[in-house]
């Protein structure tokens, strides 16, 4: 008899054991959002911070590395994914622009839904950041100073008289058709438009660049790509 219910215990624990394995599973696979971690931001050593806001853009002037190891440790990436050039269904958020040491701009958009802060890369995914470091990194933060605009043009391309525009950022591969026409020969600062064959307001000397139809596809060192489009014939 008393075997018998021992039996019967060991049998029950092992079935509650069982059950909390399967209520732990489903929990990560099916009800929360994490997912395994990807860091934000890839590369930490970066020449600029831009944040803006409502009351304008204001940039990091010290610590640019500090803020970016910061941000990676206090962001987890969620199974959300990214579907457009801005956030949907916000109605409200900021931007940070991120120029790394090889002048390429990853934006971020910040906003808040249901009472928790999300990192959102177009196209790329949706991070959930600790609002204790939100409130450290954003809103605190004294060493963000208000600054006149200094990318007031958007990333752009001067290509045989024609001016092509920042379309679509971090495309993993070179897509068909494209073929190579050169390099970037020359570089404006970030507020002014090019003027000259093969000159630039964001993207490094000696990048390749690869041409097709209306389109261009800018190269960057890491192996990704940056898509432009026509928007002007001189």
């Amino acid at each position: 008899m008393k075997e018998k219910i021992k039996n019967n215990k060991a049998i029950a624990l092992l079935v509650v054991f069982i059950a909390l394995v399967i209520v732990v599973f489903v929990y990560k696979h099916f009800v929360t959002d994490d997912v395994q971690n990807t860091p934000i931001l890839e590369n930490k050593n970066c020449k600029d911070i831009l944040y803006r806001d409502e009351s304008g853009d204001k940039k990091l002037v010290v610590d640019t590395k500090v803020f970016v190891e910061e941000l990676i440790k206090s962001s987890k990436k969620t199974k959300i994914q990214s579907v457009q050039d801005c956030p949907v269904n916000v109605s409200k958020f900021t931007r940070l622009d991120v120029r790394d040491n090889e002048d390429k701009v990853t934006t971020i958009f910040i906003y808040k839904r249901r009472g928790k802060y999300y990192l959102e890369r177009p196209y790329q995914g949706i991070w959930k950041l600790d609002s204790k470091a939100f409130q450290k990194l954003f809103v605190n933060n004294e060493n963000f100073k208000a600054v006149k605009k200094v990318w007031d043009k958007a990333p752009m391309l001067c290509v045989d008289n024609s001016i092509y525009c920042y379309e679509k950022p971090n495309l993993k591969s070179l897509e068909d058709n494209y073929e190579y026409i050169g390099t970037v020969q020359s570089t404006v600062e970030g507020d002014k438009e090019p003027v000259e064959n093969m000159q630039s307001n964001c993207f490094k000397v000696g990048s390749k660049v690869y041409k097709f139809e209306k389109y261009i596809m800018v190269e960057h060192s890491d192996g990704s790509y940056t898509r432009l489009i026509r928007i002007t014939k001189k």
